[in-house]
């Protein structure tokens, strides 16, 4: 429970992000127009703007709803004399990296990009390894034997060096791109625990009745066999959104992951290289990914003893 409700904390951070860290105000009433949520919707009036300009020009008429901590992710400040990084202090309650960002508003525009490549990435990888596992168990013959050596070459390659070589490969990097990598490469494990739950099923007397019936194969598959064949499937899915956020980071980290301009943990750290790694640059986003894999891990465990209690410790 504690790790599911640090899963959902950590949800939350990703949906507000722009509501604990930005460069614009969330309500903002200046010289005479009305803003609501130019956070979100960044207008294109206050483009040349950001929350200590604003300040500074406020008139007596004028007022705003900051956010927590006023500084966008990609936002440098350069009020101390030049970028560089500094010690967490008033202005910035978790110090700034060698170019003058916050390192605060890199953590949780940060979280916003981790989940997103866990779910979208893992989402993409659970979909393939379902069809190609239910296909290659329901069928079995040429279809079994094909997926079983495309799975088997596949894992012949260490999973993040193969991803690496994708990245390094492709001519440019994006967050997507990131997200079709991990998709198009981690499917493997999904689809061994999907076949091998589908061969077990598919001998139970209720399958066997669907067929005696005329149900087709579509039917069967779809209404009895892949129902009954999901559970360790969530599991999986759960300790991969862990995995691939650890991958995100790390190859973000080695500079081959999501570009310069994307908030990142990976990107944080990687930055604090060219600073000799001051404390609080690698501390606080070491911090959220020791909690966000923590937390994922905990809750996979969770789920693989809910789904099957014999696995619990206290069981024996």
């Amino acid at each position: 429970m504690a790790g599911l409700a640090t899963v959902v904390l950590l949800v939350l951070v990703a949906v507000f992000a722009d509501f604990l860290a930005s460069r614009l105000p969330i309500y903002l009433h200046f010289e005479g127009e009305t803003y609501w949520f130019p956070n979100v919707r960044d207008p294109p009036a206050l483009r040349a703007w950001d929350n200590d300009r604003l300040e500074e020009a406020f008139g007596e008429d004028d007022w705003a709803v900051m956010p927590l901590v006023p500084w966008g992710p990609n936002q440098d400040d350069l009020s101390m004399g030049g970028a560089s990084a500094r010690p967490p202090d008033g202005r910035h309650p978790l110090g700034t990296d060698s170019v003058g960002r916050d390192v605060f508003a890199g953590i949780v525009h940060g979280t916003r990009i981790a989940l997103s490549v866990g779910f979208v990435a893992v989402g993409l990888y659970v979909l393939i390894g379902i069809m190609i596992g239910a296909a290659a168990g329901y069928f079995g013959g040429i279809i079994d034997s094909v997926s079983s050596r495309v799975i088997e070459v596949m894992l012949s390659f260490p999973t993040f060096f193969f991803i690496l070589t994708v990245q390094g490969l492709l001519p440019s990097t994006s967050i997507l791109q990131l997200m079709v990598v991990i998709g198009l490469t981690r499917w493997t494990d999904v689809a061994r625990l999907v076949r091998a739950e589908v061969l077990r099923v598919t001998t139970h007397d209720y399958v066997m009745a669907a067929r005696a019936t005329g149900a087709t194969d579509l039917r069967i598959v779809a209404r009895h066999v892949l129902p009954n064949s999901l559970g360790p499937v969530l599991v999986a899915a759960s300790f991969g959104v862990a995995g691939a956020v650890l991958v995100e980071a790390a190859l973000s980290f080695l500079g081959v992951g999501t570009n310069i301009v994307t908030p990142s943990w990976g990107r944080i750290l990687n930055d604090a290289r060219s600073t000799n790694y001051p404390w609080w640059t690698t501390f606080y986003p070491g911090l959220a990914l020791f909690f966000t894999l923590t937390a994922y891990n905990v809750v996979g465990e969770g789920l693989r003893d809910a789904i099957d209690p014999r696995l619990r410790g206290d069981l024996g």
